[in-house]
């Protein structure tokens, strides 16, 4: 059984399985298995689960449940996630919805992380001092210009380096953030077919992961700023959410969007960069302490 965090008591005996839940665990992406449910009747639980949920083989793809629980049956790439993020007011939540895409054999999220804490339940430092952010090396995140209601609500927190490696877990279980080779097969993939590309240069490949609004106009051709409503054929949505840099300060909103990697070079780390006035998707390194977006990608 992949992930076996929960174990099933005798499945191969009992007419009911039950799955003892422990409160407070974090089961995203957790693929649950019991006699007499097939591949295409699994559940997949996908949230904060206390209590016990008993699986009947009897009735595939039903449940019963004693405790609180959000369950998807036969969940797939696509599909939305519970996981940490905030609700409308700003306050920490774990059942908020995260959007899902499959762009070739990979499935990412389709909206930037939000979560405020790591996947262990533990908080992430929202740093909103200067001084506090140039000086972190746990993690870290913040919202752009420290103002949730303006911004954090619609373009996701923007995280240090060392809180997307933290090893207490950034994305939820079963999905990680990306290597620098994962944005390279992402990249590749789309340079590969030409549905993405944009006046048949196969490296013009930034309109289709670019979200359709809120990104700056420009009036060369192909780039992401150019004609906005033909952005976006992955499905991938990436805003132009800024970044805050080493010093505290932040980049402007709109016309740019950095995505970390969790793959080092030496004191640096790779990332990948869409711009408003260019075509391509560019990859770079930079300081860790560089506040950047972050999509999850599943495993």
């Amino acid at each position: 059984m992949p992930n076996n965090k929960l174990k099933l008591n005798n499945p191969k005996i009992l007419k009911k399985v039950i799955i003892a839940i422990i409160p407070g665990l974090i089961v995203a992406g957790f693929w649950a298995f019991a006699v007499g449910v097939s591949p295409s009747q699994r559940l997949v639980f996908d949230a904060l689960l206390p209590g016990k949920i008993i699986i009947n083989p009897s009735l595939p793809g039903k449940a019963i449940i004693t405790g609180k629980a959000i369950i998807t049956t036969t969940w797939q790439c696509g599909d939305s996630l519970a996981y940490h993020g905030v609700d409308s007011e700003g306050s920490p939540i774990t059942n908020y919805q995260y959007s899902t895409v499959q762009i070739g054999e990979q499935c990412w999220f389709a909206e930037n992380l939000r979560a405020t804490k790591y996947r262990n339940n533990t908080d992430i430092p929202n740093l909103t001092d200067n001084t506090a952010w140039q000086s972190d090396t746990t993690g870290a995140y913040a919202w752009y210009e420290n103002n949730y209601a303006t911004y954090g609500s619609v373009y996701g927190a923007l995280y240090n380096w060392y809180a997307a490696t933290n090893t207490a877990g950034l994305c939820p279980e079963g999905w990680r953030v990306p290597t620098d080779d994962d944005w390279y097969a992402l990249t590749n993939y789309l340079s590969a077919n030409s549905e993405y590309w944009c006046g048949g240069n196969n490296d013009y490949i930034a309109k289709s992961l670019a979200s359709k609004t809120h990104w700056s106009s420009y009036g060369t051709a192909c780039t992401v700023g150019n004609s906005t409503s033909t952005n976006n054929l992955t499905g991938f949505s990436l805003l132009p959410a800024g970044s805050r840099d080493t010093t505290g300060s932040f980049n402007p909103i709109s016309y740019l969007a950095y995505l970390w990697s969790s793959t080092e070079y030496g004191a640096y780390a790779w990332y990948r960069g869409l711009y408003y006035n260019n075509a391509t998707v560019d990859r770079y390194c930079a300081d860790k302490a560089f506040g950047f977006s972050v999509r999850c990608l599943m495993e």
